[in-house]
């Protein structure tokens, strides 16, 4: 397998052939949650829900994020993919999955597989930040302390987030099989994912950590629309690595 060297400047080789098309992906990634954050403020702050109805309002605004970006993050990384393989495709695949029904049903039918195998630390680490997110709303409301608390809920998200990856590394490949294969029975996606990481889940990791170094750079805003795509088509190449190793032996 390649170095995490080697993967960087296999990457930075491909990107230069493709920023515009990675900078619209960036874009409407960003440009849909801004909206969906965007109608979720405007009902909230309209209708002056208890929070109960609050809490109510942003599951429903989750779940239609989730349906509308699923089948797109899929077919990203389809994109990716073919990126670090070296092979020119339209940026436009990015849409394959709402092209068809049967190919919606599979993305949501794997999606459902993946997340019951990952139960066991969603629901602790969802559990987790419910109580931060309550224990901030019940606090001092529209005070200083609610402020920093607000802050602290967003490092401790990222926090989590970072955890659930590294945890969840035996996973990683499953995504990836799938849109290369979404025909296949979803278990035995995860398996194979399963399979192909036992023992090289550090490789995954030093992938990941390679590109988040430049992650401090997005707080500057504009290195973002860099900096993203850059970490994902990284982090891409090292599960393709694994998957050749794998299709090799």
């Amino acid at each position: 397998m390649k170095t995490t060297k080697e993967l960087k400047k296999t990457v930075m080789e491909r990107l230069r052939c493709c920023w515009g098309e990675n900078a619209a992906i960036f874009f409407l990634s960003v440009g849909g949650i801004a909206v969906i954050a965007l109608v979720w403020l405007i009902v909230t702050e309209i209708l002056h829900f208890s929070w109960a109805a609050v809490f109510a309002v942003t599951a429903a605004a989750l779940v239609l994020l989730w349906l509308i970006a699923e089948p797109f993050l899929y077919g990203v990384k389809w994109y990716r993919l073919q990126q670090v393989r070296g092979r020119s495709v339209h940026a436009r695949s990015i849409f394959t999955c709402y092209g068809s029904l049967r190919r919606l049903k599979q993305v949501f039918r794997f999606t459902a597989a993946l997340f019951v195998r990952r139960l066991y630390l969603i629901l602790p680490l969802t559990a987790a930040l419910c109580g931060a997110v309550y224990i901030v709303i019940t606090i001092d409301p529209g005070g200083t302390a609610q402020a920093l608390g607000a802050v602290g809920i967003f490092l401790l998200a990222a926090c989590l987030i970072c955890l659930a990856v590294l945890l969840n590394r035996k996973y990683a490949l499953a995504p990836y099989l799938f849109v290369l294969d979404p025909k296949a029975p979803s278990q035995e996606l995860i398996n194979k994912s399963v399979r192909l990481t036992e023992g090289r889940e550090d490789y995954l990791s030093d992938a990941l950590f390679a590109g988040a170094v430049w992650l401090p750079a997005c707080l500057l805003v504009f290195p973002a629309v860099f900096v993203i795509p850059y970490c994902q088509t990284l982090y891409a190449a090292a599960v393709n690595e694994l998957i050749s190793e794998g299709q090799a032996s």
